[in-house]
């Protein structure tokens, strides 16, 4: 084989060789576009804990969110338990608050962009009441199409699969009131969707 043809060969080779590295180099983005993204996600801030009188509103509780990005999610527990997430439940596996909310606060995370796929997202979690086996469940919805949701439930159950459960029974936007079973530590819970300084605020109360 002369110069011309090894050199011809040594590039197809090389070719052959690039094209398969190349395609699995896009596979971690393609994979992260399908679930939705990462740049909005990382826009999302920190949540805060802030403290909330046991006796505070409803609306009082909505008021410690202090920020007005685009959308709010606050969990105001007035309950001497703190409550730690059990299960979560949407298209990227989690919930906008995690972790443990303290006594006698209101914990709060809002965002700039929607964090699902399109800037459309459901979000659904499972929290128990430390130490009691007792649990409440919240969710949200910001379809694309279809009816923008808010849910508060009361099953007595852990894991992911009860938070997907809550997040089938969300029927509208309408508040929401329920009673906990078994009573202590909480003896109701609410939710309400709303508006506040232009931005969409899931609010959850549990007293």
């Amino acid at each position: 084989m002369d110069q011309e043809g090894v050199s011809m060969v040594e590039k197809r080779s090389a070719f052959q060789m690039k094209t398969p590295l190349k395609i699995l180099a896009t596979l971690p983005l393609a994979a992260t576009i399908a679930l939705g993204g990462f740049t909005s996600e990382a826009r999302a801030q920190a949540a805060v804990n802030v403290p909330l009188d046991a006796n505070a509103s409803f609306d009082q509780c909505a008021d410690k969110a202090t920020t007005a990005k685009k959308f709010q999610i606050v969990i105001c527990n007035q309950t001497g338990t703190p409550l730690r997430l059990s299960g979560a439940y949407n298209q990227l596996g989690n919930f906008p608050i995690g972790g443990e909310v303290p006594p006698y606060t209101a914990r709060y995370v809002d965002w700039t962009e929607g964090r699902g796929a399109g800037g459309y997202f459901v979000y659904a979690a499972n929290f128990e009441w430390v130490g009691t086996g007792k649990y409440v469940q919240f969710s949200v919805a910001w379809p694309p199409v279809g009816k923008r949701k808010i849910q508060v439930c009361n099953i007595n159950s852990s894991g992911n699969n009860t938070a997907e459960k809550c997040l089938d029974e969300t029927p509208n936007s309408d508040d929401k009131r329920i009673g906990i079973y078994g009573g202590a530590p909480a003896s109701q819970g609410f939710a309400r969707m709303g508006n506040r300084n232009g931005a969409v605020q899931w609010v959850f109360q549990v007293k």
